[in-house]
């Protein structure tokens, strides 16, 4: 499945997430959007600074964050970047880094959608 073709939210797998209680779903999807601008700026300075080991952690507590709240885009991109720093194998940093921000910014200014 290509990454245009997940979802940036995907409403129905956030309820199942928060156990099946939508109120739990949008408290958990609004911390989750109130956290991102943070994320955002810690991996744009780590990068920018080249602190990989900081870069790298912070991607990874961005993929454990997406676990909780429905947004299987950001979690493919964040999940697969992580792995790839983990590994060494990442061969384009720039490139999925940019994937990783824009991905980032559409949750960040998308409306929740329910039901």
């Amino acid at each position: 499945m290509s990454l245009d073709s997940l979802p940036l939210v995907d409403w129905n797998q956030a309820v199942s997430l928060a156990g099946g209680n939508p109120q739990l779903a949008e408290e958990l999807f609004a911390m989750f959007r109130r956290d991102l601008p943070s994320f955002r700026e810690t991996i744009l300075s780590a990068h920018a600074e080249g602190r990989i080991d900081e870069l790298r952690d912070s991607v990874h507590k961005l993929h454990g964050a997406t676990a909780y709240c429905g947004v299987p885009r950001l979690r493919r991109i964040a999940g697969s970047l992580d792995l790839e720093l983990k590994q060494g194998t990442l061969t384009d940093l720039d490139a999925r880094l940019r994937e990783l921000l824009a991905a980032i910014d559409a949750l960040s200014t998308i409306t929740l959608p329910r039901g």
